[in-house]
């Protein structure tokens, strides 16, 4: 990444709030919106932001997402009670009933009209071909890719009825790059960006836009156990995976929910099919070591 003789690039950490007041000119006024995997991580960053621009939310996981109703209840300012404007929902996307279920609780919430789903829900199955099981090939495939597809269509007529809307996926550098003992994982994050592409040319015909977002090397909640279990410090762990990222550092979540934000609101309204990368610059970058 630097020239040999040049001083190393200082990395700049930015903070960013975890919630800010509600926007004088919301960008998601008066929308519902269905964010899958929402309990931590990119799924309550990207509930907290939606309400922040005046969307009703419904965020669900396997287990309830208790935390990021509290996260959104500190939005100063938020006019009503936190329930008028979150619904916290337990689903298995694996389960067809599950999902019905889940999609008549945020039509009896929040009426038969869904304006925007983020596909966030994320299975972690790191193995290569040589090593992943079936019962790991089974386990990665249903949420991520069988778990996507059934949410979407569950939703898909009450979007209609809202005369169109956005889906967003949550695609990876993974989608594009090959990775060591990675296959599990990889395949299933380039199959999303894929059944986007898909989404976005079946649904256009009903005004509904379909896109990706692909982020890089993101600080979560499993970057901190992934700290733990390898006795890491944050400085150790960043210098390990900023090796080949352009800017230097990791991502925020908030930097994730704002890319999300853009697509599902309607100032990406001529943008469909795509993705958008928000990796520092990963994917576009060769690292090249002294000697090269």
């Amino acid at each position: 990444m630097v020239a040999s003789g040049e001083p190393p690039m200082k990395r700049l950490r930015p903070t960013f709030p975890e919630v800010m007041a509600m926007s004088k000119q919301p960008r998601l006024k008066d929308k519902v919106c269905i964010i899958s995997g929402g309990s931590r991580g990119f799924g309550e960053a990207i509930a907290v932001r939606f309400v922040e621009e005046g969307a009703k939310v419904v965020v669900f996981s396997r287990g309830g997402c208790d935390d990021t109703v509290k996260k959104i209840s500190q939005i100063p300012d938020l006019p009503g009670k936190v329930e008028d404007w979150v619904l916290s929902l337990k689903c298995d996307m694996c389960d067809q009933k599950s999902v019905d279920a889940m999609v008549a609780d945020t039509v009896k919430k929040f009426g038969d009209k869904i304006d925007v789903l983020v596909n966030n829900a994320c299975t972690f199955v790191f193995h290569s071909v040589e090593t992943a099981s079936p019962e790991d090939w089974d386990k990665s495939l249903g949420t991520n890719v069988k778990g996507s597809a059934m949410v979407t269509k569950a939703v898909l007529p009450h979007m209609k009825k809202a005369g169109g809307g956005s889906i967003v996926f949550q695609g990876s550098i993974s989608s594009f790059l090959g990775q060591p003992g990675c296959a599990t994982y990889a395949t299933v994050k380039g199959a999303l960006v894929q059944l986007a592409r898909n989404c976005a040319y079946d649904f256009a015909k009903y005004n509904i836009r379909v896109n990706s977002v692909c982020a890089g090397t993101i600080e979560t909640p499993i970057s901190a156990v992934e700290r733990e279990a390898h006795g890491w410090t944050y400085d150790q762990w960043e210098q390990l995976k900023v090796q080949d990222v352009m800017m230097r550092r990791v991502g925020n979540t908030r930097e994730i929910a704002n890319a999300t934000l853009f697509y599902a609101c309607n100032e990406s309204s001529y943008c469909t099919g795509g993705h958008l990368m928000v990796d520092g610059g990963q994917t576009a970058c060769t690292v090249m070591t002294e000697g090269n």
